[in-house]
């Protein structure tokens, strides 16, 4: 899996600092296990597309939908986005 590029959200209601990183292929739960350990995986099952969230605590929070493309990172208030690259070398480790 890789990330291909990041997107500053604008206006969105997360907060101020938020990013959707888009992938070259579609989030599977196998994809979700491996960024739950990056911190706390909160899964839910009980809509169409079972949606997820990953707290790592005091940098960011990612959250998004099983079968999409792209998920949202939420990072803390401020300019600095340097987790995103250390987020992007996390995830070209992974082997589904």
């Amino acid at each position: 899996m890789k990330v291909m590029y990041f997107e500053y959200e604008e206006g969105c209601l997360e907060g101020r600092n938020v990013h959707s990183a888009y992938l070259n292929d579609t989030i599977n739960k196998n994809f979700i296990d491996y960024l739950a350990k990056l911190g706390k995986l909160v899964y839910i099952t009980e809509m169409n597309k079972p949606a997820f969230r990953v707290i790592v605590r005091g940098k960011y929070t990612m959250k998004g939908n099983e079968s999409d493309d792209h998920f949202m990172v939420i990072l803390p208030e401020g300019d600095d986005i340097s987790p995103l690259a250390e987020l992007k070398e996390f995830i070209s480790h992974y082997v589904g």
